[in-house]
């Protein structure tokens, strides 16, 4: 029986190195599930940006819309390599792009002085126009 245990010996220490090897891959997927669901909050609040924004848009909140847009633009300067962020980025000026639109349609009307400019402020912030474009 000796004999018979030292020749299936070999077996049972590449059954074990294969058992260890395998469960070492599945803690480490385990640690990166882990992971994915720690930041999966996080991630879907950064990826509702561009509703909020249009929310806020369609509500009249520009303020709050122009510092999403900031918020928008500080990640894409940081992380602008990564399609996800490039297509937030994308979203964000989607929204821009009809806040202007609201915003200039609002100055189409008649409008008082303090609110005129309030919506040039805003315009300011857009970094659509130059200046002497405001200004003239």
């Amino acid at each position: 029986q000796l004999d018979v245990l030292a020749a299936d010996l070999p077996q049972l220490a590449q059954a074990a190195h294969t058992f260890s090897r395998g469960a070492a891959e599945l803690v480490q997927r385990r640690a990166r599930t882990k992971q994915l669901q720690a930041a999966q909050g996080p991630l879907s609040e950064v990826l509702e940006v561009p509703a909020l924004m249009d929310t806020c848009v369609r509500n009249g909140h520009f303020d709050e819309a122009l510092d999403l847009r900031a918020f928008v633009g500080t990640l894409a300067f940081a992380h602008g390599d990564l399609p996800v962020v490039a297509a937030l980025q994308a979203s964000a000026d989607a929204v821009a792009k009809t806040m202007l639109d609201t915003l200039l349609g609002r100055l189409r009307g008649p409008v008082q002085l303090p609110e005129c400019l309030r919506v040039v402020g805003y315009l300011r912030r857009l970094a659509v126009y130059r200046e002497q474009e405001l200004r003239g």
